[in-house]
Parts: structure tokens; sequence; C-alpha cells
């Protein structure tokens, strides 16, 4: 067991540091370069499980191209762009997006936490999952070894 406990960090580890660090630098790229361009709403469809959510997706400009990008939107800052049945009723919005990643943006009407937040975050995460692994495996190293402490 503690060969797969060691095989879990090796491979989660490599990824949550490197979808945090993408998320993280998005974040600064909206804040350092971020310019306010005008969307579209092409749909919109409310999260069963919360039904005080709605997830829309969004076309705006990057140079000569459009990106499509998803957002989930509160109910209090999506009503007067999409109804209750789900119909869109105000198609234009306004995105702000990074220069240099065209990818990176957020909505104006719903602007994401600070940078620091999700650093904050994602390594409180990643101490309470390494410390969990660390538990599990030296845990499992002392029932191996028949250490007397042990008596579950």
């Amino acid at each position: 067991m503690r060969k797969i406990y060691l095989l879990i960090v090796i491979v989660v580890t490599p990824l949550w540091i490197t979808g945090a660090f993408r998320e993280i630098r998005d974040q600064f790229a909206v804040r350092e370069d971020g310019e306010v361009v005008q969307g579209k709403i092409v749909m919109a469809e409310w999260v069963q499980s919360r039904p005080d959510y709605v997830k829309c997706e969004v076309t705006y400009p990057a140079g000569n191209q459009k990106v499509k990008h998803r957002f989930k939107l509160n109910l209090d800052t999506v009503g007067p762009y999409v109804a209750p049945s789900g119909q869109i009723t105000q198609p234009e919005i306004q995105v702000l997006r990074s220069k240099s990643r065209p990818t990176a943006a957020e909505l104006v009407v719903e602007p994401t936490d600070s940078p620091w937040g999700s650093i904050a975050v994602a390594t409180f995460g990643f101490v309470v999952f390494m410390g969990a692994m660390g538990w599990l495996y030296f845990r499992d190293g002392r029932k191996a070894s028949g250490d007397s402490r042990l008596s579950t």
C-alpha cells in the first residue's frame, strides 16, 4: 500500500502545481495587462446542483479570432443577462481579458478574487494533501513492521 501512496504523490504533485500555477498566472496576467472588450453570451444553463449558479459560455475577440470561455456566474450577477428559464435576454457582456494571454479572462460584472487568495488556498490544500499522504505512508510502514503503538 505504501507504493500506491507514493505513486499518488508522484502523479498528483506535478499536476497540482501545474494547474495552480496556470490559474494564478492567468489571474496576474488579467490584472497586469487586462483590457475590456465586448463579449457575447452564446450559451447559458442553470447548474442543477446549485440553483443559484449559471454556467455561461462567452465569446470575445482576441486579435483576429474569437475565443470561447466558460464562466460560472452567481444568480444576482447574471439576472440582467439570463432569464430564469435559461433564455439569454441581453447577450452583450463586458469581458476583461489579458493582452498577452487572450484565453485568460474574467467578466467585468463579476471579477475574480485576488491572486494572493488563490495562492493561499492552493498552498493550504497542498500542505493538507501532502500531510495526509505522509501520514498514510508512514502509518502503513509502522503496520508492516509490527509497531506496538498501533493497536487498532
